[in-house]
């Protein structure tokens, strides 16, 4: 009797992993790659801060609830705020001190996304949250003669939340990487700008994935992200944003001049440049469901640096 007892109790352990193998591989599957930019989504809230183009913004709320604005973090003249990723209750975030494209002058801040103060958390560029750690790029500081810079370099450090212990954890391929860092599940990767592949520090590439929360008419064709697929059709002058979920398929914007798609959960932040009665080029972000609904002007700007 024992013997058969631990013989159908073995019998019983190799179901439940015969059952769990597919909802590990479904797991695997889902990983995807996220790189910080202009805008982070907590619950109803979407944070963004739009820079470069002839724009520049401090780090904005929009309450998709309400539909209303909020500045949390005030705009001070310089090149602004990017990277955006979002822990608990603050905002972290790379700050560029330069005014104008010429040079950078890159710290990296957290913020709490309520009441917008902000904290220094020392010099670096393209902050990626995983867990506890902040990952970053390391720059040195120097001076043109005229004012503070910083120059990027291919050293990747990590520094926990609140700033402290500060260690280099790898490199990147300064040659080839896009200029910022990215994650995938609990890994730091880069991307090379000529075969657009993502590949982790130990210069190994990861696979055929794609980033999976913004895509560019520029270059990328396709996002998926979840149940949800996105692609353009058209080109630089016209296009139309398809989602498609299973068999139905939704024409979400349509823009002559559509650029950038933010995805943030199922609402999406998109850019628009145009030229307007053949003189005055103009810059539009707009606010929009994934399904086509809700679609709302942030701003509109003129086009420059």
């Amino acid at each position: 009797m024992k013997k058969r007892i631990i013989t159908s109790a073995a019998l019983l352990v190799c179901m439940v992993l015969s059952l769990m193998a597919p909802m590990a591989g479904v797991n695997a599957a889902a990983k995807e790659v996220i790189g910080p930019n202009m805008a982070v989504r907590k619950g109803n809230y979407i944070y963004y801060a739009k820079e470069m183009d002839g724009a520049r913004t401090g780090i904005i709320r929009y309450d998709i609830s309400t539909k209303k604005k909020k500045e949390i973090v005030p705009y001070e003249g310089d090149n602004g705020y990017y990277n955006l990723n979002i822990k608990g209750n603050n905002l972290i975030y790379a700050r560029d001190f330069f005014n104008g494209t010429a040079e950078n002058c890159d710290y990296i801040y957290k913020a709490n996304r309520n009441t917008g103060k902000q904290t220094k958390l020392g010099l670096g560029t393209s902050p990626v949250v995983i867990g506890k750690y902040i990952y970053y790029l390391k720059v040195t500081k120097s001076n043109d003669g005229i004012s503070d810079i910083t120059i990027t370099k291919n050293k990747v450090y990590r520094m926990t939340l609140d700033g402290k212990n500060k260690k280099k954890v790898g490199k990147i391929n300064q040659n080839v990487y896009d200029g910022q860092l990215y994650k995938y599940g609990n890994k730091v990767v880069y991307r090379n700008y000529n075969n657009r592949k993502f590949y982790d520090l130990n210069g190994k590439c990861i696979g055929d994935v794609g980033c999976s929360n913004f895509m560019s008419i520029y270059d990328d064709n396709t996002l998926k992200t979840g149940d949800y697929t996105y692609t353009f059709a058209g080109d630089e002058e016209k296009a139309t944003l398809v989602c498609q979920k299973g068999d139905k398929s939704t024409e979400v914007f349509e823009a002559e001049g559509l650029r950038n798609v933010y995805v943030l959960g199922d609402y999406l932040l998109v850019t628009v440049n145009t030229v307007e009665n053949e003189v005055d080029y103009k810059g539009y972000l707009y606010v929009i469901k994934n399904d086509g609904t809700e679609k709302k002007q942030l701003m509109s700007w003129n086009l420059g640096e």
